[in-house]
């Protein structure tokens, strides 16, 4: 008797994790009546208040901070911390992760959940491992894990990202493209939209005009190859499509404070997974006294 052999070919579904890094993780503490103003690092982070409230204005939106409440960033932010009573204590972690859309301004602020504090402490304990695939599995699967809990609450709001799912659309195409200076009809004919809906698309997500949201992707595009790559000024000028040198020192000056070379000769540490306590960001440039763009 013949043995019957049934093939089974299951059907292939590809599931790509949507972070593809972790830039670093930190634990803040600020001193009573801090005051800072700088910007927020590329691409996402998010952060848990352990103790403390503060006041805080990002992109001209300002925030009653508590302790419990979790903040969402996308950069690049312009953010300020007006101040603060008493000290404050959080935990801060930076993830890249382009295809996942950026909250809604509405919704940055959100309460956190005791399945959210927990995977925040598991978080910071696995970046305290000192042998390295250990360390990187534990913090994934903890971000994951926030990521997971956060996007579940925000099923329940209101318009949670639905309306600004086209303006990233958009973004998601110039910087696969590597289009970092188009113009507002190159925008326009990108996205297959009038120039008047790609303005107000592009206002409602980010709260900028399309070419200040543009000039400021180029702007920390240009800081992070200066501090995370080989290439030097002139490279990195080419590479963002300047014609000259001169005009992204220019540019990058007005916009940071500082000259290109100086982010070159002084990178951070935005790559470390150790945990910190510091008065003041290891990876963000201290514009204090500056008015918001």
């Amino acid at each position: 008797m013949n043995a019957v052999v049934t093939r089974y070919d299951p059907p292939v579904s590809l599931t790509p994790c949507p972070v593809e890094t972790i830039t670093g993780f930190w634990r803040f503490i600020r001193k009573p009546h801090f005051h800072w103003h700088g910007r927020s690092l590329p691409g996402h982070v998010v952060q848990l208040v352990v103790s403390g409230s503060y006041r805080l204005v990002t992109d001209g939106r300002a925030y009653d901070i508590r302790k419990g409440h979790v903040i969402c960033y996308h950069g690049p932010e312009d953010i300020e911390w007006v101040d603060n009573d008493s000290e404050v204590v959080l935990f801060s972690i930076g993830f890249l992760a382009p295809q996942i859309e950026p909250p809604p301004l509405d919704v940055r602020v959100i309460r956190s959940t005791a399945a959210i504090r927990r995977s925040f402490y598991k978080l910071q304990k696995a970046s305290l491992v000192t042998e390295g695939k250990q360390r990187a599995l534990g913090m994934h699967v903890a971000l994951l894990d926030i990521l997971y809990q956060i996007n579940s609450l925000r099923v329940h709001l209101p318009q949670a990202g639905q309306s600004y799912a086209p303006w990233w659309a958009i973004e998601s195409q110039l910087r696969e493209q590597k289009l970092f200076r188009p113009t507002l009809h190159g925008l326009s004919a990108l996205a297959g939209r009038s120039t008047a809906s790609v303005v107000r698309l592009c206002r409602r997500a980010t709260g900028l005009s399309p070419l200040q949201r543009v000039r400021a992707i180029r702007m920390e595009e240009s800081r992070a190859l200066l501090m995370c790559s080989d290439l030097n000024v002139s490279q990195v000028a080419e590479y963002l499509g300047y014609l000259r040198v001169h005009e992204l020192s220019r540019d990058f000056k007005r916009y940071f404070g500082v000259p290109p070379r100086v982010a070159k000769s002084n990178p951070h540490g935005s790559r470390s997974s150790k945990v910190r306590s510091v008065d003041n960001p290891p990876v963000l440039k201290n514009r204090a006294r500056q008015t918001p763009h």
